[in-house]
């Protein structure tokens, strides 16, 4: 299974629970998660085909930003 990360301007629990309908019309992701308690409030999203750039726009329905964060291992 593959993994991406994005840096997300999620805040809450609320924020959490607004993007949740919109990542459940993606088809390829599997399985999601936000760290709040990071500074960057990473989203990661887990599946075999992720498309991230449908991702990035889910999460800018739900009236949130996100960027896909790449660091020293590719994520």
């Amino acid at each position: 299974m593959k993994k991406a990360k994005f840096e997300t301007s999620l805040k809450c629990e609320g924020c959490v629970a607004t993007l949740s309908e919109h990542m459940s019309q993606l088809d390829f992701v599997e399985n999601w998660e936000v760290d709040l308690n990071s500074d960057k409030k990473v989203l990661t999203v887990q599946g075999e085909s992720i498309d991230k750039e449908a991702v990035v726009k889910s999460v800018e329905d739900a009236g949130f930003t996100a960027k896909e964060k790449r660091g020293l291992f590719g994520f």
